[in-house]
């Protein structure tokens, strides 16, 4: 399983605009294969009932590393649609940040990403150089 978190931001615009486009975001994470697509959620006061939602911040767990892929393009899609958007994606210590830019630009940095999490849930048996099957 890969945990993929992912904070979004919309430059000069309400939390509640930014929460707004959190979920439909993570309603469209929800259109492709992962295991599930949830938002960010922290405790609250004491005093509270129940946990607070962190605004602009999801959780994606896939099933392996080849359908991180899926859910990059998904974002990319998402911050292409308007240069005020930024994303920032973590896999353990692997991030990616894309904000303005082109379009070109975004894939360049997108593909360093995907190459340095390929292996994550396949890690290499240095013996053989191959996939361990986990």
């Amino acid at each position: 399983m890969v945990i993929i978190e992912i904070e979004l931001d919309v430059v000069d615009e309400s939390p509640e605009i930014i929460d707004r486009l959190t979920r439909q975001l993570r309603t469209e994470l929800s259109q492709i294969p992962v295991e599930s697509a949830q938002l960010r959620r922290e405790p609250g006061p004491i005093a509270s009932k129940g946990d607070l939602v962190t605004v602009g911040s999801i959780v994606v767990a896939v099933a392996n590393s080849a359908l991180v892929g899926g859910v990059v393009a998904v974002l990319r899609t998402w911050i292409n649609r308007h240069r005020k958007r930024s994303i920032t994606v973590q896999i353990n210590d692997q991030k990616l940040e894309l904000s303005g830019g082109t379009p070109a630009e975004h894939q360049q940095v997108i593909d360093g990403f995907l190459r340095a999490t390929e292996t994550l849930s396949n890690p290499k048996d240095p013996r053989e150089g191959k996939a361990i099957d986990s």
